[in-house]
Protein backbone atom coordinates (compact mmCIF):
# COMPACT_ATOMS: atom_id res chain seq x y z
CA UNK A 1 0.00 0.00 0.00
CA UNK A 2 3.24 2.52 0.94
CA UNK A 3 4.21 2.25 -2.39
CA UNK A 4 1.29 3.16 -4.43
CA UNK A 5 0.32 6.98 -5.31
CA UNK A 6 -2.84 8.18 -5.35
CA UNK A 7 -2.84 8.49 -9.04
CA UNK A 8 -2.36 4.54 -9.04
CA UNK A 9 -4.94 4.13 -6.98
CA UNK A 10 -7.73 6.49 -8.89
CA UNK A 11 -6.78 4.05 -11.71
CA UNK A 12 -7.28 0.92 -9.78
CA UNK A 13 -10.45 2.29 -8.10
CA UNK A 14 -11.94 3.43 -12.17
CA UNK A 15 -11.26 -0.44 -13.03
CA UNK A 16 -12.89 -2.24 -10.07
CA UNK A 17 -15.75 0.03 -8.38
CA UNK A 18 -17.57 0.45 -11.49
CA UNK A 19 -18.59 -3.84 -11.21
CA UNK A 20 -20.61 -2.73 -7.79
CA UNK A 21 -23.69 -0.99 -7.84
CA UNK A 22 -23.70 0.79 -4.33
CA UNK A 23 -20.01 2.12 -4.42
CA UNK A 24 -18.58 4.87 -6.70
CA UNK A 25 -15.12 6.29 -7.88
CA UNK A 26 -14.18 9.85 -6.52
CA UNK A 27 -15.65 9.00 -2.92
CA UNK A 28 -13.64 9.56 0.37
CA UNK A 29 -13.58 5.81 0.75
CA UNK A 30 -12.70 4.81 -3.13
CA UNK A 31 -8.81 4.41 -2.68
CA UNK A 32 -9.32 2.68 0.77
CA UNK A 33 -12.06 0.12 -0.50
CA UNK A 34 -10.38 -0.53 -3.83
CA UNK A 35 -6.74 -1.45 -2.49
CA UNK A 36 -8.51 -3.61 0.40
CA UNK A 37 -10.32 -5.48 -1.81
CA UNK A 38 -7.40 -6.15 -4.22
CA UNK A 39 -5.53 -7.31 -1.51
CA UNK A 40 -7.97 -9.66 -1.13
CA UNK A 41 -8.84 -8.64 2.58
CA UNK A 42 -12.82 -7.85 1.61
CA UNK A 43 -14.72 -9.14 -0.52
CA UNK A 44 -18.32 -8.10 -1.74
CA UNK A 45 -21.64 -9.20 -0.28
CA UNK A 46 -22.10 -9.95 -3.74
CA UNK A 47 -20.98 -9.61 -7.08
CA UNK A 48 -22.70 -6.54 -7.59
CA UNK A 49 -22.21 -4.81 -3.97
CA UNK A 50 -20.01 -4.10 -1.44
CA UNK A 51 -22.96 -3.15 0.99
CA UNK A 52 -20.78 -0.24 2.21
CA UNK A 53 -23.00 1.16 5.10
CA UNK A 54 -23.91 -2.48 6.51
CA UNK A 55 -22.73 -2.72 10.30
CA UNK A 56 -19.46 -4.91 10.94
CA UNK A 57 -19.80 -8.03 13.37
CA UNK A 58 -16.78 -9.01 15.24
CA UNK A 59 -16.38 -12.17 12.85
CA UNK A 60 -15.94 -9.84 9.83
CA UNK A 61 -13.33 -7.94 11.23
CA UNK A 62 -11.34 -11.10 12.65
CA UNK A 63 -11.60 -12.11 9.12
CA UNK A 64 -9.99 -8.99 7.53
CA UNK A 65 -6.94 -9.20 10.08
CA UNK A 66 -6.91 -12.76 9.56
CA UNK A 67 -6.17 -12.56 6.09
CA UNK A 68 -4.14 -10.00 6.49
CA UNK A 69 -1.47 -11.99 8.64
CA UNK A 70 -2.51 -15.83 7.79
CA UNK A 71 -3.35 -17.81 4.22
CA UNK A 72 -4.38 -20.61 6.15
CA UNK A 73 -7.73 -20.13 6.09
CA UNK A 74 -9.15 -23.05 4.01
CA UNK A 75 -12.58 -24.26 4.73
CA UNK A 76 -12.90 -28.06 5.77
CA UNK A 77 -15.58 -29.81 3.60
CA UNK A 78 -17.32 -30.80 7.02
CA UNK A 79 -17.24 -26.58 7.50
CA UNK A 80 -18.21 -26.38 4.02
CA UNK A 81 -21.10 -28.91 4.84
CA UNK A 82 -22.71 -27.02 8.08
CA UNK A 83 -21.85 -23.47 6.48
CA UNK A 84 -19.60 -22.22 9.01
CA UNK A 85 -17.77 -19.89 7.12
CA UNK A 86 -15.90 -18.96 10.31
CA UNK A 87 -14.36 -21.44 12.05
CA UNK A 88 -11.32 -21.49 9.73
CA UNK A 89 -10.82 -17.89 10.78
CA UNK A 90 -11.58 -18.38 14.52
CA UNK A 91 -9.20 -21.03 14.23
CA UNK A 92 -6.37 -19.07 13.03
CA UNK A 93 -7.17 -16.34 15.05
CA UNK A 94 -6.45 -18.27 18.01
CA UNK A 95 -3.40 -19.51 16.41
CA UNK A 96 -2.03 -16.07 15.93
CA UNK A 97 -3.44 -14.76 19.52
CA UNK A 98 -5.30 -11.93 17.46
CA UNK A 99 -8.06 -13.14 19.81
CA UNK A 100 -6.39 -12.40 22.99
CA UNK A 101 -7.81 -10.05 25.16
CA UNK A 102 -10.70 -9.68 23.39
CA UNK A 103 -13.79 -10.13 26.06
CA UNK A 104 -16.77 -9.36 23.84
CA UNK A 105 -18.81 -11.18 21.57
CA UNK A 106 -17.27 -11.41 18.13
CA UNK A 107 -20.91 -12.41 16.40
CA UNK A 108 -22.42 -9.41 17.42
CA UNK A 109 -21.77 -5.87 15.51
CA UNK A 110 -18.96 -4.36 16.83
CA UNK A 111 -18.81 -0.62 18.48
CA UNK A 112 -15.79 2.16 17.46
CA UNK A 113 -13.92 1.15 20.69
CA UNK A 114 -14.23 -2.24 20.04
CA UNK A 115 -12.78 -1.85 16.69
CA UNK A 116 -9.84 -0.06 18.23
CA UNK A 117 -9.45 -3.03 20.48
CA UNK A 118 -8.93 -5.42 17.81
CA UNK A 119 -6.83 -3.54 15.52
CA UNK A 120 -4.48 -2.98 18.63
CA UNK A 121 -4.54 -6.08 19.39
CA UNK A 122 -3.42 -6.19 15.65
CA UNK A 123 -0.84 -3.80 16.08
CA UNK A 124 0.91 -5.61 19.23
CA UNK A 125 1.11 -8.65 17.02
CA UNK A 126 2.97 -6.84 14.42
CA UNK A 127 4.75 -4.15 15.63
CA UNK A 128 8.60 -3.94 16.28
CA UNK A 129 9.59 -3.23 19.25
CA UNK A 130 12.83 -2.46 18.41
CA UNK A 131 11.76 0.54 16.02
CA UNK A 132 13.21 4.38 16.53
CA UNK A 133 9.65 5.44 15.34
CA UNK A 134 7.84 7.00 17.86
CA UNK A 135 4.28 6.11 16.49
CA UNK A 136 5.04 2.50 16.40
CA UNK A 137 6.07 2.12 19.86
CA UNK A 138 3.76 1.77 22.79
CA UNK A 139 2.50 4.51 24.57
CA UNK A 140 3.63 5.20 28.35
CA UNK A 141 0.54 5.54 30.36
CA UNK A 142 1.12 9.38 30.92
CA UNK A 143 1.10 9.22 27.03
CA UNK A 144 -2.19 7.70 26.76
CA UNK A 145 -3.69 10.10 29.45
CA UNK A 146 -2.65 13.48 27.45
CA UNK A 147 -4.07 11.98 23.87
CA UNK A 148 -7.53 10.53 25.89
CA UNK A 149 -7.74 13.97 27.41
CA UNK A 150 -8.06 15.56 23.98
CA UNK A 151 -11.65 13.52 23.40
CA UNK A 152 -14.78 15.20 24.25
CA UNK A 153 -16.70 11.99 25.31
CA UNK A 154 -13.74 10.01 26.58
CA UNK A 155 -15.75 9.48 29.79
CA UNK A 156 -17.43 7.22 27.51
CA UNK A 157 -14.81 4.56 26.21
CA UNK A 158 -14.76 1.78 28.32
CA UNK A 159 -11.61 1.32 30.26
CA UNK A 160 -10.04 -2.07 28.16
CA UNK A 161 -10.59 -0.19 25.15
CA UNK A 162 -8.76 3.67 26.06
CA UNK A 163 -5.14 2.27 25.81
CA UNK A 164 -6.18 1.14 21.91
CA UNK A 165 -8.19 4.29 21.87
CA UNK A 166 -4.96 6.21 22.67
CA UNK A 167 -2.33 4.61 20.47
CA UNK A 168 -4.60 4.66 17.28
CA UNK A 169 -5.74 8.27 17.70
CA UNK A 170 -1.74 8.53 18.05
CA UNK A 171 -0.93 6.72 14.62
CA UNK A 172 -3.78 8.73 13.04
CA UNK A 173 -6.11 5.59 12.32
CA UNK A 174 -8.38 6.68 14.07
CA UNK A 175 -9.56 10.90 13.77
CA UNK A 176 -12.88 11.27 15.68
CA UNK A 177 -15.06 13.98 14.67
CA UNK A 178 -15.27 17.52 14.39
CA UNK A 179 -16.65 18.32 17.45
CA UNK A 180 -13.83 16.42 19.50
CA UNK A 181 -15.97 13.41 20.22
CA UNK A 182 -15.40 9.78 19.57
CA UNK A 183 -18.33 8.03 20.34
CA UNK A 184 -17.06 5.02 21.25
CA UNK A 185 -20.56 2.84 21.63
CA UNK A 186 -21.37 3.99 17.79
CA UNK A 187 -21.59 0.96 15.48
CA UNK A 188 -18.98 0.95 12.11
CA UNK A 189 -19.95 0.51 8.85
CA UNK A 190 -17.77 -2.03 6.62
CA UNK A 191 -16.78 1.25 5.31
CA UNK A 192 -15.52 2.51 7.95
CA UNK A 193 -13.80 -0.47 8.80
CA UNK A 194 -12.41 -0.98 5.11
CA UNK A 195 -10.89 2.83 5.78
CA UNK A 196 -9.47 1.95 9.28
CA UNK A 197 -7.81 -0.64 8.01
CA UNK A 198 -6.31 0.45 4.72
CA UNK A 199 -5.44 3.40 7.20
CA UNK A 200 -3.49 0.95 9.18
CA UNK A 201 -1.77 -0.91 7.01
CA UNK A 202 -0.31 2.24 5.47
CA UNK A 203 1.82 3.17 8.49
Amino acid sequence: IKGLTADTKSKLADVLLPRYSDVKTGEWYSHDLTVVNLLGLVEGTSTSTIAPTKNVSGQELMTILVRSMSKNTKLTSQEEATANWYAPYAKEAARLKLDAGITFDLKKDLTRAEVAQMLYQYVKLNLNQTSQNSKTMALSPAESKNILAQIKDRADIPADCQEAVAYLYQIGVFKGYEDGSFLPNKNVSRIEVITLVARLLER
